[in-house]
């Protein structure tokens, strides 16, 4: 009897190739529904806020009366006299920045929140000046809700388009980049009136003339704090040559940062610039 040939165990190579195929079209999902995930949750350093609620306890001193609201993804602190908020506090982290979905609509609306009622639409028309965002939305972008309402008047302040979309654009990007890099930062802006009457509107929106930034990035292990205060005004110099201490920025506006640090660590983050552990 003929002894048969051995049975070929080898798959044929069409399967072999469709293999191949499902393992391409289930990588790819796993990285779709990966990027398109709610950012994590990161242990934040010094104990520092969530993005919830729960970072009261380090935003600045309440020192003018002002009404502060929460929002989903900032907190600010109204200041009736001048229309906008004394300042505007988030969190933003690199999730935040890299994942972030959600589409700017422009929606710009009064804030039913402000006790005493926000600017209106009507003030800034034909003012000359943009309504210009403190917490930025593309800061919000990872969240719908928060999209829309920092877009709320109360979030606003007069700005000029030349310095809105230059000096101050430039360095919101700076900062959306910090996030990435730090991991986790606490931003704090506002405006500053100095010896200024100038208003806009039937409400008489202030017009500041300057503007102010600090950065905390909290991050373990390196803690390291940075300040920016902005003429306003077009940008004339490089972003760098705005920066300042904390100290300078709470002696030029009179509000005390993150007055909850133990006094040793905000000490030291208060009285410390060095550029070069920002990338300048």
């Amino acid at each position: 009897m003929a002894r048969q040939s051995p049975k070929n165990t080898q798959s044929p190579s069409w399967l072999l190739s469709l293999g191949i195929l499902l393992l391409i079209v289930a990588g790819l999902y796993l990285l779709y529904e990966y990027r398109n995930q709610a950012p994590a949750a990161k242990p934040h350093g010094l104990a520092l806020p969530s993005i919830t609620q729960d970072y009261r306890d380090v935003l600045p001193k309440n020192t003018g009366g002002w009404q502060v609201v929460d929002y989903t993804g900032f907190t600010l602190a109204y200041n009736e006299a001048t229309e906008q908020p004394a300042w505007v506090a988030y969190v933003l982290t690199d999730s935040m920045v890299l994942f972030g979905k959600a589409s700017r609509k422009d929606h710009f609306k009064e804030d039913p929140a402000i006790i005493t009622g926000s600017a209106e639409l009507d003030d800034y028309k034909k003012s000359g000046y943009t309504r210009g965002h403190l917490a930025p939305a593309a800061d919000m972008k990872w969240s719908n809700e928060a999209m829309e309402e920092s877009f709320y008047l109360s979030n606003m302040s007069p700005q000029l388009q030349n310095f809105n979309g230059g000096i101050w654009k430039i360095l919101e990007e700076k900062v959306r980049d910090w996030a990435i890099s730090e991991e986790i930062l606490m931003v704090v802006t506002g405006p500053v009136f100095k010896n200024t009457s100038t208003t806009i509107g039937e409400n008489e929106v202030g017009v500041p003339n300057y503007f102010y930034k600090v950065v905390l990035d909290v991050s373990p292990p390196e803690y390291k704090a940075i300040g920016f205060i902005m003429k306003h005004q077009k940008g004339k110099k490089e972003l760098y040559e705005y920066a300042v201490s904390l100290d300078e920025v709470e002696s030029f506006t009179g509000i005390d940062f993150f007055m909850a640090l133990p006094d040793s660590t905000e000490n030291t983050l208060e009285q410390t610039l060095d550029l070069g552990l920002w990338g300048f």
